[in-house]
């Protein structure tokens, strides 16, 4: 490395001293000159390279004095500038482009931050010594370069990593929050929710879906988190997403930088994902109700009050069973047993209580009686009479007025002595004993009507529809085979028309044809004329309209009479 000041700048220098103006030495110009030697002598002529070389340009971030006769400008480029080579410095005076300090050096690389690329940059901070007479004091630079150019990372790392580590001990290695970074498949479409996590102890903030697109599967989709910063701006957590077949673990970038993974999901090979989020809510479910309280990264405890009521064990499960709960009782051992009665007893028919039956007439009856009136029959076979006891008699009797047992009937009748037969009877229908259709009153399930008892007939039911009534018709409705006479079918021509697509003309070509030409060959009517067989004139009459096709041959030389022939129009 080599370096000089400049003698632009001495003369500076003497002016500024002159006039008692300050040195003003406030940019730094950063420059990529192809085959620069950095051991060669610098001219001390010399000035800024061409436009194309310079590379960056800094304004110069802090001055410090080293002693009366030194003073250090200094510029710290963070991981937002780049990408760019250099291999010369130039410190200037911005104002008037003049150069005061030249350093030639080996070529270094600045890159910046890129998430797209998952490039990681780099921070450079890089400092140029001006030594002449009473320099501080010309540069108006009374702070001393030790209160600022000290390196403070050291200990910024340590405060840094105290407050990951804490984070890292209360939300364990990785942890998400709802659905934050959960990657969701949407009609082949991979989306990554935005959301926050805990990786690390780092912080990550994704505030809006980000798409992925993966190649092969199965692949693993990792969230993928570092912290840096330059040494004049607030250190942040930068983050990528990446995918990897391979499972990946933490480790240090080129440029010292610690990065933490987490593992996020699996896409499979069929489409679907796999979760592999860890969450910090703790869920209870079932008969329980409780609280989850994290402890640290490595476990949790969780306190759990169970419902009354709401426990269970199966049978097998319980010991020390009283017998009482094994088996039923025998007889000696229920207590409290009630006095019972003898098995073989009996009671008299008037002992019985809460009959309200008649206890002199109304008990049950059955023999032969008087046949009931209007039973149309003085034989049946039985009887049953029962009676009521509430101020007057009811008699209700139920018979058969036939040897047919399936039939019965019952009769009633009210009267204080009910000695007479019932007045009132009604035939009883059973299952063997069923109503015909006349006595229902109901027609036979197979039957007929004549049109004339129909009633609510629709009206397409009642007479042919009209044109505008038929639905479904057809666009167009091509005619089926027929024939027509001639006089039909040429009817224009009939009707002394000509020169219409289809008719023929006897025509000559006035125009060469190039050669022989046969049936087929097609020209415009423009180029025919009208014409006999008995001369070589070039025809009678005006062109013919639109474009025939030749049905015979012609010659196509010179003779009229020989390109005279039969044409057909076609358009």
């Amino acid at each position: 490395m080599s370096q000089i000041i400049t003698n632009a700048f001495a003369s500076y220098w003497q002016t500024c001293l002159a006039t008692q103006a300050p040195v003003v030495l406030d940019e730094f110009v950063l420059a990529n000159i192809p085959g620069l030697d950095p051991d060669a002598p610098i001219n001390p002529d010399g000035a800024l390279p061409p436009a194309g070389q310079i590379v960056h340009r800094h304004q110069v971030d802090q001055r410090g004095r080293i002693n009366n006769d030194a003073v250090a400008y200094t510029i710290v480029m963070d991981t937002t500038l780049g990408d760019f080579e250099f291999n010369a410095m130039y410190l200037i005076n911005k104002a008037t482009g003049m150069v005061a300090m030249i350093v030639h050096k080996g070529s270094e690389t600045k890159l910046k931050t890129d998430p797209l690329s998952g490039q990681v940059g780099n921070s450079l901070v890089k400092s140029m010594l001006m030594e002449y007479d009473r320099a501080s004091e010309a540069t108006v630079t009374n702070v001393d370069a030790s209160t600022w150019q000290i390196d403070y990372a050291a200990r910024l790392r340590g405060m840094d990593d105290d407050l990951r580590l804490q984070a890292l001990q209360f939300f364990g290695p990785a942890t998400f929050y709802g659905d934050g970074f959960k990657l969701v498949n949407e009609a082949g479409v991979y989306k990554v929710q935005p959301g926050v996590a805990y990786v690390g102890g780092l912080r990550a903030q994704l505030d809006e879906v980000q798409k992925i697109s993966p190649g092969a599967k199965p692949v693993g989709l990792w969230l993928d988190i570092y912290r840096a910063g330059s040494l004049l701006d607030a250190w942040v957590n930068h983050f990528t997403l990446t995918l990897s077949v391979a499972d990946k673990a933490d480790y240090t970038d080129g440029n010292g930088y610690r990065h933490h993974l987490a593992k996020v999901a699996i896409i499979n090979s069929d489409g679907s994902v796999i979760d592999l989020r860890r969450k910090r809510t703790i869920e209870l479910s079932g008969d329980v109700t409780g609280k989850g309280i994290l402890e640290d990264a490595q476990g949790v405890n969780i306190v759990v009050e169970i419902k009354t009521g709401s426990h269970r064990h199966p049978w097998s499960e319980l010991d020390n069973v009283p017998t009482q709960a094994t088996r039923w009782p025998n007889w000696g051992e229920v207590t409290d047993k009630p006095a019972l009665a003898i098995e073989g007893h009996s009671h008299d028919y008037l002992d019985l209580k809460n009959l309200d039956w008649n206890v002199q007439s109304d008990k049950f009856m059955t023999g032969s009686a008087q046949a009931p009136k209007g039973s149309g029959s003085t034989q049946f076979l039985n009887w049953i009479s029962w009676g009521h006891n509430g101020g007057s008699k009811y008699r209700h009797t139920l018979f058969s007025p036939t040897t047919a047992i399936y039939q019965l009937w019952y009769g009633f009748k009210a009267n204080a002595s009910d000695t007479t037969s019932p007045s009132t009877n009604a035939r009883i229908y059973h299952t063997y004993d069923k109503p015909t259709l006349a006595e229902l009153g109901a027609a036979a399930a197979s039957h007929s009507h004549p049109w004339g008892q129909i009633s609510g007939i629709p009206a397409y039911a009642s007479r042919w529809p009209s044109w505008g009534e038929v639905s479904g018709k057809p666009g167009t409705m091509p005619p089926s085979g027929h024939t027509h006479p001639a006089s039909q079918g040429n009817a224009d021509i009939v009707g002394s028309g000509w020169g219409q697509v289809g008719t023929y003309c006897f025509a000559t070509c006035i125009v060469s044809t190039g050669g022989n030409k046969g049936p087929g060959y097609a020209i415009a009517g423009s180029s025919l004329r009208a014409a006999n067989s008995e001369d070589g004139s070039p025809g009678i009459g005006s062109a013919l309209p639109g474009t025939w096709k030749l049905v015979g041959a012609i010659k196509g030389g010179g003779n009229n009479d020989q390109n005279t022939s039969l044409w057909i129009r076609t358009k």
